[in-house]
């Protein structure tokens, strides 16, 4: 959770596991930070997502439940960018997790391709071919697609000026969760890029803060 001393300091235990999945170029997944779309994931590889990585971060959160000042009904998932299509991997595909924040988002790999700043090139992903020419392979990769399996509580975050990782993903995702009876919250911050918790406006980077501990307290607290 970047940024997250001050959730920290009001109470919260916060981890973060190593980047996910076995670092090695072959599975997708080279070095130890997330995959970027453009710079480090092969094209035939992106199929590797939601699956070593899944294994890796449930492991963590095995390891995290079986600490004794852990308590493992209160486990909350987190992230943004990759982090946030992890989050919602998992709150889709495990009930491991009470509650859910997911921030800038990529959740549905299509309509990227319109909405995005890469999205001229995203068919470099997806061995060369665009959305209508291989509709399966892209909702394959899009986790919301898994969206009728998320229950817990779930806080969208999203930044309106978000070139890389379009607001309109966050909106899709949030809908999708109210159609359901999710309980869900859409924080949305004007102007701010997809650097936020980098770059942001301080004042915007403290009420992003402010809502992440408000959401955690309501559920979890």
């Amino acid at each position: 959770l970047a940024g997250g001393d001050p959730i920290r300091s009001a109470g919260a235990s916060l981890s973060e596991s190593d980047r996910p999945g076995r670092g090695t170029p072959e599975n997708g997944f080279p070095g130890r930070r997330p995959p970027s779309p453009l710079r480090s994931v092969p094209q035939t590889r992106t199929a590797a997502w939601g699956t070593v990585d899944a294994e890796d971060l449930l492991a963590f959160a095995d390891l995290l439940a079986a600490r004794p000042e852990v308590d493992p009904a209160r486990l909350c998932v987190a992230g943004g960018s990759y982090g946030g299509y992890m989050s919602l991997h998992l709150a889709a595909t495990t009930e491991r997790f009470a509650v859910a924040v997911m921030e800038r988002g990529l959740y549905d790999w299509t309509s990227c391709v319109g909405s995005s700043d890469f999205g001229h090139a995203q068919h470099r992903l997806f061995a060369g071919q665009w959305p209508w020419e291989a509709p399966e392979a892209y909702l394959a990769q899009s986790p919301i697609r898994l969206v009728r399996g998320v229950t817990c509580p779930t806080l969208v975050v999203h930044s309106e000026g978000d070139l890389r990782v379009g607001p309109e993903q966050a909106h899709r995702l949030f809908a999708a969760l109210l159609q359901q009876g999710v309980p869900t919250a859409l924080v949305l911050f004007p102007e701010e890029s997809h650097g936020l918790t980098r770059t942001g406006r301080l004042d915007r980077r403290l009420e992003r803060l402010r809502q992440i501990g408000a959401w955690l307290d309501r559920w979890i607290g």
